[in-house]
Order: structure tokens, then sequence, then C-alpha cells
């Protein structure tokens, strides 16, 4: 019995596979471009939007880390009337007085107490009660692989229609690096650096 007309077969199925995965590594960077346009293009769309702030409290020591950009937020959210709503994690003190300050200047904003990781319950209330924008929602704050990520799924699997913008430099994580490839994404959902 003779396996050469096997080998054959399986070189000729090798040497496809190579082509074809050498066009994807060809294609990938394209690929990328244009969802990195088709995201930019998504958030340029002029949509009432609804700043969510997790557990920006002193208390938790990574919101040290990116306790400015997260007030750039804010001011961003100023500038283009959009609701904001800070969430706060139950018996872990205020929110930065900072923050709070700049966010009173906002004709719709609230602040909520959570009392578990996610906080998607509070701001569908929240949402309901004052009648806040749900087209797009736009989120920072820490913990990001805990509460943030908790947060922007329980957001997305609520409000399935709409956009859900995390944004990169306003989220930290505790004593260790933000890890975007393990965030939890739905088609819906956009993580960004500060736009």
């Amino acid at each position: 019995m003779s396996f050469r007309p096997k080998y054959v077969l399986f070189a000729g199925i090798c040497k496809v596979l190579k082509v074809v995965f050498w066009i994807a590594a060809l294609i990938s960077p394209l690929s990328m471009r244009i969802r990195i346009k088709r995201s930019k293009e998504l958030l340029k769309r002029t949509l009432d939007t609804t700043l969510v702030i997790v557990d920006m409290q002193p208390s938790f020591a990574a919101s040290a880390l990116v306790l400015p950009d997260v007030m750039d937020e804010v001011k961003l959210a100023l500038q283009n009337d959009w609701a904001i709503v800070i969430l706060e994690f139950y018996n872990q003190g205020p929110t930065y007085p900072c923050i709070l300050e700049l966010a009173k200047q906002s004709r719709r904003h609230t602040v909520e107490t959570k009392f578990k990781n996610g906080g998607e319950r509070e701001i569908r209330v929240a949402c309901q009660r004052l009648n806040l924008p749900t087209a797009r929602f736009r989120v920072c704050g820490v913990n990001t692989h805990a509460c943030v990520s908790a947060t922007v799924n329980g957001i997305a699997k609520t409000y399935a229609q709409s956009m859900v913008v995390v944004v990169q430099n306003a989220c930290a994580h505790t004593l260790r690096q933000n890890n975007w490839r393990k965030f939890f994404r739905f088609k819906s959902f956009r993580v960004v650096p500060a736009v």
C-alpha cells in the first residue's frame, strides 16, 4: 500500500491553506482600518448621549489614575449637553467632589448608588425617571474588568439597540493593566481612546 497519493493530497491542502493565511494576513490591516473608520463615523453622529461614570470614589485606588481623564469626559458632556449618570458603589464613600461639582453644571445629571458590580439597573431606573437619552452611552471609571465591564455588559443587554462607547483613557483597573482583548464586547459596543 502506497502512502504517496495521501501525502500529495495533504501537501496540496497545506499549500492552499498557506496561501489563504498569507492573503488573510495581507487583508487584516485593511480590515482594521475599515473597522476604525466605521467606528469614527458612528461616533461623529449627533446622537444624544448619556455619560456613565462608574465608581470614581477615592476608596478605589485606580480612580486616582484616571481622575483627569474622567474630568475631561465630564467637560465634554457639558459642552455637548449630554446627560450624566454617576454610579457610586454602596458604602465606599462619595464620588470625588471635583467630579460632582462639575457634573452639577449639567441640567441632566444624577448620582445613583449601586449594590453590585453592574449598574445597569440603576441606569435604567434613572433614564426612565429623568427621561434621559438611551441611544448612546459613553462609559468611563473603575475598575475596568469588574464594575465597568459588568455595567457595559448590562447596558448592552438592556438597551440592545443602543451604542455603548467605552473610553480607554478614562478607565483603570487596580494592580494591573487594562486588557481590552478580554473586555466583554457586543455588536453595538466600541472601545475608543478619548475622542
